[in-house]
């Protein structure tokens, strides 16, 4: 109900709850109604009140910042609807399966996703959250899938036809390992449409290593990622590998241990598969045998969010929107027809959660982030672009090629809003 909700304070998050008798900070409001306001949405703000009435005016100037931003936006944002470009699908189906079956309250999918999220975000990509028991395919070019336990094969028709049409379908650890009671299959579901072959599970369960191939590698570091999981052992039918999994040299106990680490270091290369590209049709399907999504919200390490954006970059074509920015910028593409609500626009939302860092004080300076390069397709807009005009872009220039528009802004405040028309 507030930017990550709010009680705890970390620069570009809070966590707590919607309730609080602390005041939520002027800046921490404003990116709230930042990322509301970038999806179309709707902004409701409520007051805690003290049980004799007092109505403090600090409650009412905090939304002022946050209010006026939301006016002077909403001609270019309300009515939108987000341009299919890239699903992350959450699963709640197979996580109820799972909660019912083991008796516990355990969000592991949840955090799967939210993991992948994360990733995303912080590499610049444009994309939606869906529901796994609604996912339509329509318009998106990659659909990332993480730990859908339960998936059937009902979906893999649908799933192969978007991969055969070029699309990229990444999917991570047990996605359709399990049966609709959440019992473990011999094999995954979706086997065919995976192009590997489930084995077993890793016997090493603190930690497990990855060695990139140099396909996926490309610019990243020739060292092997870390993954504090259990990973699966497939073996390859159709796929090819383009990462291996590296055992430690065994479990940490009292008489096996490296110092103070809470699990060994790397040693056996299995010659087993971490991650498998399978080719079908003009499109590409990658599998990532362990919970990738889970390890990056549970510490947050940059190579493994590099990991994904690589694969994304690397074996998606023709993306909606390609951007180069900074981390800790949040990327709204958004399109709205002809009608009562205004002209046909295309708009581009730049949110700076840097912003939250300040201190609250209206003479506080908000920290301009940038440069950004944006990259839009003209297929993607209804006609070649007349104009573009901005809020919060500074030093914004334009140009149109044969195939595609370009825009360079220097730098950003708060809520850039980059309206094409």
């Amino acid at each position: 109900h507030t930017y990550g909700s709010y009680q705890t304070m970390q620069p570009g998050n809070a966590i707590g709850t919607w309730v609080d008798w602390n005041l939520i900070p002027a800046r921490y409001m404003e990116i709230s109604a930042a990322m509301l306001s970038a999806h179309a949405g709707r902004l409701v703000i409520g007051t805690n009140l003290t049980p004799d009435g007092t109505l403090f005016d600090g409650q009412i100037e905090a939304m002022r910042p946050a209010l006026a931003a939301v006016r002077d936006r909403e001609p270019w944002l309300a009515g939108l609807q987000s341009v299919p470009n890239i699903a992350l699908v959450y699963d709640s189906a197979s996580e109820h399966v799972l909660r019912v079956k083991n008796q516990s309250d355990d969000l592991g999918i949840q955090t799967e996703t939210r993991g992948l999220h994360d990733a995303l975000f912080d590499g610049s990509f444009h994309f939606d959250i869906v529901d796994g028991a609604n996912l339509k395919t329509t318009g998106h070019r990659a659909v990332i899938i993480g730990d859908a336990m339960c998936a059937d094969e009902s979906q893999v028709p649908a799933l192969r036809d978007f991969v055969t049409d070029g699309g990229l379908l990444v999917v991570t650890h047990e996605t359709s390992l399990r049966d609709q009671q959440g019992g473990e299959r011999t094999d995954f579901a979706w086997a065919e449409l995976l192009g590997v072959r489930y084995e077993g599970r890793s016997p090493i369960k603190q930690a497990n290593y990855g060695l990139l191939g140099d396909e996926l590698r490309g610019p990243l570091l020739n060292y092997p990622i870390l993954l504090t999981a259990e990973a699966l052992h497939v073996s390859c039918t159709t796929a090819k590998p383009l990462a291996e999994l590296v055992h430690p040299e065994a479990e940490r106990t009292d008489e096996a241990f490296l110092w103070q680490t809470t699990y060994n270091h790397f040693k056996y290369f299995t010659g087993k598969p971490l991650i498998t590209l399978n080719r079908i049709g003009q499109g590409a399907v990658v599998y990532i045998a362990a919970p990738l999504g889970r390890q990056i919200a549970e510490r947050n390490d940059p190579n493994l969010k590099a990991v994904l954006t690589r694969i994304i970059r690397l074996y998606t074509s023709d993306l909606a929107i390609t951007i180069k920015a900074p981390a800790g910028i949040a990327v709204v593409f958004g399109q709205r027809e002809e009608g009562p609500l205004g002209q046909a626009i295309r708009s581009i939302s730049l949110i700076n959660t840097y912003a939250s860092m300040v201190l609250n004080s209206p003479d506080d300076v908000i920290p301009l982030v940038g440069p950004v390069s944006l990259r839009v397709p003209l297929r993607t807009l209804p006609q070649p672009p007349q104009s573009v005009e901005s809020i919060d872009a500074h030093g914004l220039t334009w140009k149109v090629t044969d195939d595609e528009l370009q825009i360079e802004i220097a730098q950003i405040s708060l809520h850039a809003v980059i309206a094409i028309k």
